[in-house]
């Protein structure tokens, strides 16, 4: 209602007030700088005299030029024949402003819109002096003269002068006001029929600074307004609301073409802030017509793609480097058509990397074709960037261009695969790494490995091994440092997995044969030189050597101070390439390794020694590694954890006698270097769940059974968290075993150490012990009401409320929601009867936890967020 009153009285206000209606030309570019004064015209009528009137916009009053009426005869014939309609009802008049200088006089002038001419007064100058301050350009605003009358009379506008109208409030008029006349337009422009030139999207609503933001306005009228500004940054904010119009206009197809029209204009900006702006918005452009309007194919390929090709060659570097960007972009979520990207985009890269481009332009462009290889696939590669990338390996002019070419050989040499790899790129790849600029070399060395991958295996005996032997030589520091970097995982290139470490436990008869061999020839003490006699075939020997000497002091001083981790990080991949057959290669070197005065390289065999034992298989594991890892379990805490993660996975390669070693052992590692370093006790518990299976129900019950109980107590709730899944396992497994000795044994200790505790932390423990062992169904449902039910509901009457309040939680949403409980009736009146007192508990949340089943609430959720479990 409101809405509509205020619509009442804009029109009101307007159809009263002294307006006009002026259609848009270039002559009035400079409009801001006149005041405007109204002529009726009344050339109608010869010999009438008409009276012209000042609307002055910085006062509300109306006053008259010099403060009197000015009778004022119009020069010319009328507009139109007699009788017939005018064209316009006003006659714009333009008045110098001459107010600042007080006594200065203004000559009045007026603009016949039929004769298009400028003609002054009575075919002569009349001073005018306007009274009252000067006013200021914001407070010249055209106001629309009955617009609804004009639209309704749509026949008797010239067809000639239609063009965009630009309709701006006066300040006098309201928000209300403005708000009602815009809702009010778009109703009187669609009663303008098919016929009419006039549009919604040609209108522009150029509303006050006291309308809010959220009153948005026309859509594509906003657009066009930020697009039109003289201002650098409103240009810049029409680029990026394109998207944003583009999604309010997204149900009508030509109002989305109509912006892609627009783009095509603005991308004709001069400013650079301006293109690069644009050029950022075009892949979410893209992908919005692909999403919402799939039908309209020819809009990337007619609007936006000659937009990016065009700046792709762009004079501003900000511009070009977006662009080449963007594109990336479009190529990675398939947006492009490949006959677009070899019609459009291609030919612009060729040309920018001719031979005539600048150095930086043909380098950059290069990096883009490289990127874009895995994107467009192989055909494309092949034919079109491949010959143009070999050109540039060989520009011997051009340094940062060949440094592109050896950055991006691999990705290359991945894309068009093994046969064009050693036909076209290995020759241009052996060229690079003779450069002359250490940098390319250094370059070749860190993709070499890749480059390998991508060869066949001879390639790499007859070519590669020789270039990398070359380049682990090379004068430069930092290229013989990249290669020795790169040795080892270049030497596990020349794996054959038929003979390699991925056969190893299929092939354990084997392995013992070799093992008898080797023990036979150690027994003889037969010199170094004998065993040396058998040299490997699996890879280069010349290779194989310089590995060999990674520890050699003279390198480490020299070369890199790292060099010996390098060794240690690569060296399960040498030996599954070796195999078994050549372990005696390696076997000095892994025990230097092991031996070395860095912790960190000791810490990295500790993390891979289980992988080595999987590659020796048992014999080789039990006879050569199973005294290092003695040695890593008597280190610092660091190598110790490096041992501890992967334990399982150690003990398991190794016999059955020797895997029983080790169970003396494991309470070492209850002893840390530091007590607040919990993590090895916490890694401890998991790994003991996982060794229950390595053992017999004895030797658990005898050893591990004594640390899983000691870890239940301990200071950290996540260690003891584990602790109580260990004992349920253990549990479960003992309980299986027959007689069940063991695990009563185990169920009577639980009872007399954490059920019967002085500590209340104790007894909590035994409900949580008790809860995982319902949920995980380590024991028969029977079995744990004789042994366990009874214990658990006398802690119903326990003083300490956290105890009372665990046990609700065990019996309402863990022992209550099993169907194997509820369908045996021992034990079920003295649960119903707990969960009763535990109901009517003085603690709120006991009361709570008893009387609720909350199902987000788990157990072990709780047990890991309570504060009071960590003491």
């Amino acid at each position: 209602m409101a809405l509509q009153l205020a619509r009442e009285q804009a029109i009101t206000l307007l159809r009263t007030a002294e307006v006009l209606v002026y259609f848009f030309c270039e002559e009035s570019a400079h409009v801001n700088e006149m005041t405007h004064v109204i002529v009726t015209d009344s050339r109608d009528s010869v010999g009438t005299i008409c009276t012209p009137s000042l609307l002055d916009c910085n006062q509300d009053p109306k006053g008259s030029l010099d403060e009197q009426d000015l009778s004022i005869t119009l020069p010319g014939p009328p507009p139109a024949g007699e009788g017939s309609p005018r064209a316009t009802p006003m006659i714009h008049v333009d008045v110098p402003d001459a107010r600042d200088s007080p006594g200065s006089a203004s000559t009045l002038n007026f603009c016949d819109p039929v004769r298009q001419q400028e003609v002054s007064l009575d075919e002569q100058d009349q001073p005018v002096a306007l009274p009252g301050p000067s006013p200021k350009d914001s407070d010249l605003l055209f106001l629309q003269k009955d617009m609804h009358e004009n639209v309704e009379e749509r026949d008797m506008i010239d067809d000639s002068a239609a063009s965009d109208v630009f309709i701006l409030a006066h300040e006098f008029i309201s928000e209300d006001e403005t708000l009602a006349l815009r809702e009010d337009l778009p109703e009187n422009v669609d009663d303008l029929g098919t016929d009419a030139d006039i549009s919604v999207s040609d209108v522009f609503f150029l509303a006050p600074e006291f309308i809010s933001e959220n009153e948005l306005w026309i859509p594509l009228g906003r657009l066009d307004k930020y697009a039109a500004s003289k201002d650098i940054f409103q240009r810049e904010m029409a680029a990026r609301i394109l998207l944003d119009t583009l999604s309010a206009v997204s149900t009508n197809e030509s109002a989305c073409i109509s912006v892609l029209e627009r783009i095509s204009s603005l991308a004709e900006d001069p400013e650079p802030i301006v293109r690069a702006e644009l050029m950022e918005q075009v892949p979410h452009i893209a992908l919005f017509f692909q999403e919402n309007w799939p039908s309209l194919s020819y809009a990337f390929s007619n609007f936006l793609l000659p937009i990016m090709t065009r700046y792709l060659t762009d004079e501003n570097h900000e511009v070009w480097k977006i662009s080449q960007e963007s594109l990336l972009a479009l190529l990675k979520q398939k947006l492009i058509d490949p006959f677009d990207f070899e019609t459009q985009v291609f030919p612009v890269l060729l040309e920018l990397t001719a031979p005539d481009r600048a150095e930086y332009i043909k380098a950059r462009t290069l990096a883009t074709m490289c990127k874009m290889s895995p994107m467009v696939g192989k055909d494309i590669t092949e034919c079109l960037i491949l010959p143009r990338f070999c050109d540039m390996c060989y520009d011997w002019r051009k340094l940062h261009v060949r440094k592109i070419c050896a950055d991006y050989f691999s990705d290359i040499c991945s894309v068009v695969g093994q046969q064009v790899t050693e036909e076209m790129l290995i020759p241009c790849f052996i060229q690079l790494c003779s450069d002359k600029v250490w940098r390319i070399r250094k370059a070749c060395v860190e993709c070499f490995v890749n480059v390998s991958c991508a060869t066949s295996l001879e390639i790499r005996w007859s070519k590669l091994s020789a270039l990398f032997i070359n380049l682990i030589s090379d004068l430069s520091w930092s290229v013989c440092q990249t290669a020795f970097k790169s040795l080892g995982p270049f030497i596990s290139t020349f794996a054959n997995p038929s003979c390699s470490g991925h056969h190893f436990k299929a092939e354990i008869k084997s392995s013992q044969d070799m093992l008898e061999d080797k023990n036979r020839i150690r027994d003889q003490e037969v010199s170094e030189e004998v065993r040396r006699a058998e040299v490997q075939d699996v890879v280069p020997q010349a290779l194989l050597d310089q590995y060999l000497t990674m520890t050699d002091p003279y390198f480490i001083e020299t070369i890199d101070t790292k060099i010996v981790q390098h060794c240690a990080y690569s060296f399960p991949g040498v030996a599954m390439t070796l195999g078994q057959k050549y372990w005696h290669c390696l076997k000095e070197l892994y025990e230097s390794l092991a031996s070395d005065e860095d912790w960190e390289v000791r810490r990295t065999l500790a993390f891979s020694i289980h992988e080595l034992a999987l590659i020796l298989g048992e014999q080789l594991t039990a006879a050569d590694l199973v005294p290092i890892f003695n040695g890593f379990l008597k280190d610092i805490d660091q190598v110790r954890l490096g041992v501890l993660l992967h334990l399982h996975d150690f003990l398991e390669s190794l016999p059955t006698d020797k895997r029983r070693e080790y169970l003396y052992r494991l309470q070492e590692f209850l002893v840390t270097d530091n007590n607040i370093n919990w993590r090895i006790r916490n890694e401890l518990s998991q790994q003991l769940i996982l060794l229950l299976e390595l053992y017999s129900p004895r030797d658990v019950y005898d050893y591990l059974r004594p640390i899983a109980m000691n870890l239940c107590t301990d200071k950290v709730s996540s260690v003891r968290w584990v602790s109580y899944k260990l004992v349920s396992k253990m549990l479960k497994k003992l309980h299986m075993e027959t007689p069940e000795t063991f695990g009563v044994s185990l169920i009577n200790e639980l009872v007399e150490d954490f059920c019967k505790c002085t500590k209340w932390s104790g007894r909590q423990s035994f409900v949580y012990i008790c809860d995982i062992i319902i949920e995980n169904d380590c024991l028969p449902m029977d079995s744990f009401a004789i042994h366990l039910m009874p214990q658990l509901l006398t802690l119903v009457n326990d003083s300490v409320p956290n105890v009372r309040m665990a046990l609700a939680k065990t019996l309402t949403q863990t022992l209550l929601e099993k169907e194997c409980f509820l369908a045996s009736t021992r034990y079920q009146d003295a649960v119903e009867l707990t969960v009763m007192i535990l109901q009517l508990d003085q603690d709120h949340n006991v009361k709570y936890f008893a009387s609720k089943h909350p199902a987000s609430t788990k157990i072990a959720e709780d047990a890991m967020s309570v504060p009071s479990l960590t003491y």
